[in-house]
Parts: C-alpha cells; structure tokens; sequence
C-alpha cells in the first residue's frame, strides 16, 4: 500500500504512558514530523487528513465513538479522504484484523523500540510504507 509522504503523525487513544514512549520513538523515526496526541473523536475527525498518519491503539482511551481501535480505523479509512493509519498492539489477530480494515501494517508496544519498527516507520513516512 502506497501512501503520500506524511507530515503529521496522530497517536490515537493511547494513555499519557503510551504517548511519551511512542513520542520518543517517533524522535528517532520521524524527525520533523509533527506528532500529537488524540483522545476524543472531534479532534481526531477534524484533524485526520491525507498526509497524516494514526498511530491507533487496540483499546482506545479516551471519547470515541468506536469501543476498539480496529472499528475506527476502519471508519476512519473508509473515507474518500482517509488518512493512513496503523494499528499498536501486540495481538497478531487484530494486527490482521486492522489490515482488512484499511490499515498498514503495524506494531506492538513491545516492538516499539525495535530498529526494525524505526525503520518501517521511516518508509512510511516517507511514503514509501
């Protein structure tokens, strides 16, 4: 799957926690990219468009109007503008899951440190994901 070079990178429901580690992550991966965190459905809506990439959790935190991170994603990637998207978690079956939902393939939070999940998100970002 081809997406455009991205230029802001959205972490969706994750846990102040999460946020700071992938945060850091994301320093090394994608250095001048603009990253925030999304914790309710009208942010997110107003802020996802092409060239942004979600970084979703598997159980949001926050005020969705989807209960899993897989049911936004493929809401939010049915769009005619849809942003890419990523599923986090380390559960192959939702990692699956997300693929048939629109999403690119993604990570665990114990992968999150790893050189090759570094790499992976600077193909993406660099629209070669």
């Amino acid at each position: 799957m081809h997406t455009p070079p991205i230029k802001q990178i959205l972490l969706v429901g994750h846990c102040g926690a999460d946020t700071g580690t992938l945060s850091h992550v994301l320093s090394r991966a994608a250095a001048g990219v603009a990253v925030a965190g999304v914790n309710d459905g009208a942010a997110l809506d107003r802020l996802a468009k092409p060239g942004t990439l979600l970084l979703v959790n598997r159980v949001l935190d926050g005020r969705f109007t989807d209960a899993d991170g897989v049911a936004l994603i493929r809401r939010v990637r049915s769009r005619p503008d849809a942003p890419a998207a990523m599923l986090i978690s380390n559960y192959a079956d939702a990692q699956e899951s997300a693929r048939e939902a629109g999403a690119l393939p993604g990570f665990g939070k114990s992968q999150a440190w790893d050189d090759r999940t570094v790499e992976m998100l600077r193909r993406v970002i660099g629209g070669r994901g």
